[in-house]
């Protein structure tokens, strides 16, 4: 049996600055760091392997970088939340 806990952390940080010459306006991008934690299980088998996970295991709300930075960019279209807690299980056989 294998047992992994992983944590994925993104900073804080300023993008940058744009200036809008036909509004005369600076606007700021800033992007918001997110935390997440990954529970990985496997299990071998007389027979295979059965794997089984826990992604986003505290669920935490949050945009990916690419979302928050398309969101600013692209007014947007392209920008959404990122999924919240999945699971997953799965049985593999190599013949």
């Amino acid at each position: 049996m294998n047992v992994r806990l992983q944590s994925t952390s993104f900073a804080d940080y300023d993008k940058g600055k744009s200036y809008s010459k036909s509004k005369n306006t600076v606007t700021g991008y800033d992007i918001d760091g997110y935390t997440t934690v990954d529970l990985l299980a496997s299990f071998n088998m007389p027979v295979g392997t059965v794997k089984a996970g826990i992604t986003n295991l505290l669920n935490e709300d949050y945009e990916t970088v690419y979302s928050q930075w398309a969101n600013s960019t692209y007014n947007g279209l392209s920008a959404h939340k990122a999924e919240g807690r999945a699971y997953s299980l799965s049985y593999r056989v190599e013949y």
